[in-house]
């Protein structure tokens, strides 16, 4: 405990020091400056010595204002804070000029008045200001950021008011102990009590800042039993203080804080430190709210800690626009996962489409429809079944996906979408009215969508959601299904469609033979296959005997049913790399790859008997039996081009209806 003689008021301790070594130090000087004037005024000094330190205070305190600004600038201090402390300067040193000009006249009374306004005024500056600059500079001068550092110091000196009023006190009573020493002690008695009145009023306006803070306080003793808390809290609690003093603040615990931060605050404080953090507390009527709570321990002038006091802050509603922007970021990611699934599924629906279209038989088609869907995760699995069997029955012909349990064949009664002719889903198989065709009953949802273009059913595709599935995926798998579905229908029907354009121009319409056209376009290119791997190659032209005279006796009704009928038993005799042409009129050319003229000779043989032995009726009678004439040429035998072996075989053609047709004659 600092102790002083009766004649000085301004007891220097360490609860004025700020931690800033050059400051301290002018702070000491005009400490020592004030208790000079303190001094000559109770020894009544010569009034040219009081002027003198008047002089020298305001000199001094020029020179330390301008030290303190300086370091504001340098650490570009809050620039609203700085103009004000600035203006407490011109206050204190335009005081000080003021009185040194009145002392001439009274010195005694106007020192008096004078130590009253500088004493007070370096305790606030000391205390107040001069405190939260230098907590802000040395947090800069640590590292922290200047927005944390500002409030710290600002949190600071929401705490330094007890420290000011007992630093006031001490002033007052040094001031009480030498009143009988100084001049005109009734005079300085008044200025005395006038002082404690302005204390007072200080103290009742603290009081009304406390009572209207916008924030909730409460204040505990050391054991943490509430002594006192404000209308605010009230306001947002719910409880009035009879209601919960003598009670610990648990009284607003909702048991939605973690455990750990309890212990973390009381760590902190009982270590007289600040803590600052959060708490999700419930209200009187159960409602929970969230509040930030910053809580400091106040001690004693022994530094004992003898309370607690907590400021509160209802941040509810700033809690409550946290979580709704949360949930607009988890929603806008969704979306945007959305908007990236939509657009992988647009790229591979583009690539399924060119390659669709680029397919030339339907069993290309199903093929890549199957490695699309796996990749554009159709679902968790599916099928693709196509009519087939005169549209009775679905033949599976492309899977995808894992556990697809669908027949492989199956009819297309036992599909509810096929029978419908309509998209049929299933959420639940269990429940809803599933579909027959499957090896074992699914477990999870499924869709059946027909393909159907210009009221012909294509065929069935069949998908699986994954177990689960949220309505949203659920919507736009029934989305991507549909166009998948369109964009299949559309491939499948225009390869249908080109097959159908291509059996017209490469085949004849009465025979179902392949044409001239077609002839044109495959014999040499037959040829050289046939010379490229040295392999023999034969030729057949055969003629059906008399047919002109058939056609004259019978009309050519009967001698289309004839030329029908033959074309049908020839490709029905065929091997599967035999070609078969009608070559004009009742002419019919048979390729023959890898075969010779005597091979080919005999099976020519065996077609004509096959020929001879068919019963082709019209109308209610038999037509008579059908005989042929051929003529068989081969390669290299007969020629290396087209034209020689075509040339060769007609010429034997020729021959054999020169020796009396129905025969078989091989080229010379």
């Amino acid at each position: 405990m600092t102790t002083t003689s009766k004649s000085e008021i301004f007891a220097w301790g360490a609860k004025y020091e700020t931690g800033i070594p050059e400051v301290d130090q002018q702070h000491k000087k005009l400490v020592g400056l004030i208790n000079s004037l303190a001094r000559m005024q109770a020894e009544q000094e010569d009034s040219g010595e009081l002027l003198k330190v008047f002089d020298e205070l305001a000199d001094y305190a020029i020179y330390h204002f301008k030290t303190e600004e300086d370091l504001m600038q340098r650490y570009q201090i809050d620039a609203e804070f700085e103009a004000s402390h600035v203006k407490s300067h011109v206050l204190f040193v335009q005081q000080a000029l003021d009185a040194r000009v009145a002392a001439n006249d009274n010195p005694g009374e106007v020192t008096g008045k004078a130590l009253t306004f500088l004493t007070r005024w370096l305790i606030s500056h000391i205390l107040g200001t001069d405190m939260r600059m230098a907590k802000e500079i040395l947090a800069l001068e640590s590292g922290m950021p200047p927005a944390e550092a500002r409030n710290q110091a600002v949190a600071y000196m929401a705490d330094s008011n007890e420290i000011l009023l007992k630093a006031m006190n001490e002033i007052y009573d040094s001031l009480a102990a030498r009143t009988q020493d100084f001049w005109h002690a009734n005079h300085l008695l008044q200025r005395e009590i006038e002082i404690r009145k302005q204390t007072e009023n200080e103290l009742r306006k603290l009081s009304r800042a406390v009572e209207f803070s916008p924030v909730s306080i409460i204040i505990t003793d050391a054991g943490g039993l509430i002594e006192y808390v404000n209308p605010k809290f009230t306001e947002v609690t719910g409880y009035r203080l009879p209601e919960v003093k003598g009670e610990t603040p648990r009284i607003l615990k909702s048991g939605e804080t973690r455990d750990d931060i309890y212990q973390q605050l009381w760590t902190t404080i009982s270590r007289g430190h600040e803590w600052v953090g959060e708490f999700h507390n419930r209200k009187k009527n159960g409602e929970l709210f969230w509040e930030k709570a910053s809580i400091s321990p106040i001690a004693d002038s022994n530094g004992f800690i003898t309370h607690y006091l907590g400021m509160l802050e209802d941040i509810t509603e700033d809690k409550q626009a946290e979580d709704k922007l949360q949930q607009y970021h988890v929603q806008l990611a969704e979306s945007l996962s959305e908007l990236r699934s939509q657009a992988k599924d647009l790229t591979l629906l583009n690539q399924m489409n060119e390659l669709l279209q680029t397919c030339l038989t339907e069993e290309e088609a199903y093929r890549v429809f199957a490695l699309k869907a796996a990749e554009m995760e159709l679902g968790a699995g599916g099928a693709l079944a196509i009519v087939s069997h005169k549209g009775r029955f679905l033949e599976t012909v492309a899977r995808w996906g894992k556990d697809v349990h669908i027949l492989d064949v199956f009819d297309i009664d036992s599909c509810w979408a096929m029978r419908r002719g309509q998209r049929h889903e299933v959420p639940d198989p269990s429940k809803d009215m599933a579909c027959e065709h499957f090896q074992e009953r699914p477990t999870s949802g499924y869709m059946g969508l027909p393909l159907i273009v210009r009221g012909e059913a294509l065929g069935l595709l069949h998908i699986h959601a994954a177990p689960g599935c949220s309505p949203d995926r659920k919507m736009r798998l029934t989305q991507l299904s549909v166009t998948v579905g369109e964009a299949l229908t559309l491939a499948l029907s225009n390869i249908r469609l080109r097959e159908a354009l291509r059996e017209q121009a490469t085949h004849d319409a009465l025979t179902g033979l392949f044409n001239r056209r077609y002839l044109d376009e495959t014999l040499e290119r037959e040829i050289l296959r046939a010379s490229r791997e040295k392999k023999p190659f034969a030729a057949a032209m055969l003629d059906i005997d008399h047919f002109k005279k058939f056609n004259d006796t019978h009309g050519h009704e009967a001698g289309d049913r004839v030329l029908t009928e033959v074309s049908l038993c020839i490709r029905a005799s065929l091997r599967q790399s035999d070609i078969a042409y009608r070559y004009g009129g009742e002419e019919i050319l048979i390729v023959m790859p890898a075969s010779e003229a005597g091979e080919a000779a005999k099976r020519m043989v065996e077609i004509a008997a096959r020929l001879q032995n068919l019963n082709i009726a019209w109308g209610d009678k038999v037509l008579p039996a059908i005989t042929i004439s051929a003529g068989i040429a081969s390669m290299p035998q007969h020629g290396t081009s087209s034209e020689a072996v075509l040339r060769a075989a007609d010429q034997a053609l020729y021959a054999a209806k020169q020796a009396g047709r129905n025969r078989v004659c091989i080229a010379e």
